[in-house]
């Protein structure tokens, strides 16, 4: 059965096991509203990775050619790797953006050190397992009653704490709700819910926003 028919079998309370009336009953993690929802996958215990204990935090450059960049003035490599709790990316400038500028290659943009450091500035921690969360990655929120929810290094929207979209936490991704950025938290359908919460209160496909 695919992901937005399972939702909606859901919605029309065709599957009434999976869904209880209070936070209380429901073992599991549960929507912003409070809605008790069991999202799991082979049980109702999850074996999550453990990234809290993952405190790396490194930038690699991965490129031998080095520019200077307009916005800070730092010469650096075009490519480069950072690895935030292990969340690790990799990105390379394309040739196209480069010019010269008074003779010199020059790229119109902060430099990748630069853009590292706004990165740590931003990152967050997934609530249920630590894993790193970096500005333009997709998120889910779950309520604050939810269990292992890690309070102490939690970030919150309203009621509800961050989490990631790796299998192990959220493996059917019916609690993704937006995705971050360098400003927060921005919605995929303009009100701090879950996918999974707009198809129980409507009963239909789920569509969101992610520009």
């Amino acid at each position: 059965m695919g992901f937005i028919s399972w939702l909606k079998n859901v919605s029309r309370g065709r599957v009434s096991n999976e869904i209880s009336d209070t936070t209380t009953k429901a073992e599991g993690i549960v929507s912003p509203e409070g809605m008790g929802v069991l999202a799991s996958v082979g049980g109702n215990k999850l074996e999550r990775p453990n990234f809290f204990k993952n405190n790396t935090v490194t930038f690699k450059e991965t490129s031998n050619k080095s520019v200077t960049f307009s916005e800070c003035g730092h010469q650096c490599s075009l490519g480069f790797e950072v690895s935030i709790w292990g969340n690790i990316h990799g990105f390379k400038f394309k040739d196209e953006r480069i010019k010269k500028m008074n003779g010199i290659e020059t790229a119109e943009s902060i430099c990748p050190k630069c853009y590292f450091e706004k990165l740590k500035q931003a990152a967050i921690r997934c609530c249920l397992c630590g894993y790193g969360i970096l500005p333009g990655d997709g998120v889910a929120l779950y309520h604050k009653s939810s269990k292992g929810v890690n309070k102490g290094v939690s970030t919150f929207v309203d009621d509800s704490a961050v989490g990631c979209l790796l299998w192990d936490c959220c493996p059917s991704g019916g609690f993704y709700a937006g995705y971050w950025t360098f400003e927060g938290f921005k919605s995929a359908f303009g009100d701090n819910s879950t996918g999974a919460e707009k198809a129980f209160t409507t009963g239909q496909i789920v569509s969101g926003n992610i520009k």
